[in-house]
């Protein structure tokens, strides 16, 4: 019997020393850390509805894939709390502001894409001022943009409007124009004014409304060596502005995207709490 007990006895020492054992080992030695991953619901898959003229189609971009669109679609999908970007490209190359609005009133298929959108961006305006220019040629009359101008606004107003009535919740981001000419007729000091003063009026506007932002895109097309422009002029060279189109020298190349795309995703970062 005493036999019996002093076995019992030694059993139990035996299952608690293995006990303390385990007790130590996984108190002291730690288990290879798992690979770090964002929860599914701190991720975010994004609607980009892109409405507008032939910068937003994409005129200019040699790979054809919509211009700023896809890039910045691409520069989103780079972030790691951003798990897929999918666009609607509504651009058509020409557009004034009030086709594209007309557009916006007479086509059900951007209502529809716009009420589901995280995001809206708007390149507009830049045909409405090219047709003055183009008209009056080298003779270019601050006096001529008043009336357009006005136009202009009123049409931008609308599209907000519209967008807010379809989605109140999107951000709205709206591209500013930016002289093509600068390099080519830089002693004609009416044109940046123009041009200034038509993106003083769009960031006015944007500020309006909640949940709108202006982007500034004209000095992302200015050439700085403008000693090597005058030599170019003085050699009858022909100038270039490596961010524009070679066959136009009007709209941007795939440089010129990329700049669009960097400078909307800058204001993005600002804005948007799905960004930090």
């Amino acid at each position: 019997m005493k036999k019996v007990r002093s076995s019992l006895i030694s059993l139990l020492f035996l299952l608690a020393g293995s006990l303390l054992v385990i007790v130590l080992l996984n108190t002291f030695i730690k288990p290879p850390e798992e690979e770090q991953t964002l929860p599914e619901d701190v991720t975010h898959s994004i609607e980009l509805v892109a409405i507008g003229d032939s910068l937003t189609e994409g005129v200019g971009d040699s790979l054809s894939s919509g211009g700023y669109v896809s890039r910045i679609a691409e520069l989103l999908e780079e972030k790691e709390e951003i798990a897929d970007v999918t666009t609607q490209n509504f651009g058509v190359s020409g557009n004034r502001s009030d086709q594209v609005l007309s557009r916006m009133e007479t086509m059900p298929e951007i209502k529809t894409a716009v009420e589901s959108s995280d995001v809206v961006t708007f390149s507009v305006g830049g045909n409405d001022v090219i047709r003055i220019f183009k008209n009056e040629l080298l003779n270019v009359q601050l006096d001529s943009f008043k009336q357009p101008l006005q136009a202009y606004q009123e049409n931008l107003t609308k599209m907000i409007q519209l967008v807010r009535e379809w989605n109140p919740k999107a951000a709205i981001y709206i591209f500013g124009i930016y002289n093509p000419y600068a390099i080519y007729f830089s002693e004609i000091e009416e044109m940046q004014r123009i041009v200034d003063e038509w993106n003083q009026a769009t960031q006015n506007i944007a500020t309006e409304f909640s949940d709108t932002y202006y982007v500034p895109i004209d000095s992302a097309f200015a050439v700085k060596d403008t000693n090597n422009l005058a030599q170019t002029k003085e050699t009858n060279e022909v100038i270039n502005n490596p961010y524009l189109y070679e066959e136009d020298l009007f709209h941007p190349n795939d440089a010129g995207y990329s700049r669009m795309a960097a400078l909307l995703l800058k204001e993005m970062e600002k804005a948007e709490d799905f960004l930090d």
